[in-house]
């Protein structure tokens, strides 16, 4: 588990996908989302719950179309 806080400015998705696809626990908090956006990384999420991983959104639906 690293501390350590990175900005990201570019290779946002994969950089989120890598870190699905390689966590345990997977927190994510987010002011709100659009549906494309669940759709990217809806897979990723679905194997990590599969794999058993412990997954915790906290967001709004402000833009949920």
């Amino acid at each position: 588990m690293s501390n350590e806080v990175k900005l990201h400015t570019g290779r946002l998705l994969q950089e989120i996908l890598d870190h699905i696809n390689h966590s345990k626990t997977i927190y994510i908090m987010t002011s709100f989302v659009m549906k494309s956006g669940v759709g990217e990384i809806y897979s990723a999420l679905e194997a990590a719950a599969l794999r058993g991983a412990d997954i915790k959104i906290l967001t709004g639906d402000y833009l949920l179309t």
